[in-house]
């Protein structure tokens, strides 16, 4: 993995989450955002450069994360996404799932996380899960709705790699 550099970007385009009160949720931010202006407020090139989409490297609750910002056809910001992907053979992601679920739950409020799971897997241990999320047999999912934005949390997999994500989408 590739020394990780921390994302500056001004407040009025997209805030880090802070629980100090002194900056605006995510989901406050300007969706009217371009990509040029988001290539722009970074002091370090994207990750990922493709057309509609910007990834960078950057933290979240002082973790390493990806953050990509996906533009729509109007070149307009339309979904913000913070992902941290980790082997089938971790035993860390549900207690990862866990703890940012209670910093977003902190900013947001609590709510409800569907637990999808194609086997009864009650009696096994949450350091096996992960390798149940890697096939596709383990989901968490945990949902809100603010003035601005859909906000969705979850334990999931990409190409048979668990990850945890969370996912700001203009209303």
């Amino acid at each position: 993995m590739k020394p990780l550099h921390k994302s500056l970007l001004p407040l009025f385009i997209c805030p880090m989450i802070t629980f100090a009160g002194t900056e605006k949720p995510i989901a406050d931010v300007n969706w009217d955002i371009s990509f040029e202006q988001v290539k722009q407020s970074h002091k370090i090139k994207p990750e990922e450069e493709i057309k509609n989409r910007l990834t960078y490297e950057t933290e979240l609750f002082d973790t390493a994360f990806h953050k990509e910002y996906i533009f729509n056809g109007q070149g307009k910001l339309d979904n913000i996404l913070y992902y941290k992907s980790f082997s089938a053979q971790a035993k860390n992601c549900v207690s990862e799932y866990n703890r940012v679920k209670s910093k977003l739950e902190s900013q947001y409020g609590q709510t409800k996380t569907d637990i999808k799971s194609i086997n009864v897997l009650a009696d096994t241990p949450t350091e096996k899960l992960c390798g149940f999320t890697a096939t596709g047999e383990y989901k968490l999912d945990t949902k809100w709705v603010t003035n601005n934005a859909n906000i969705s949390f979850a334990l999931d997999t990409w190409k048979g790699q668990p990850y945890v994500g969370v996912s700001f989408k203009r209303l």
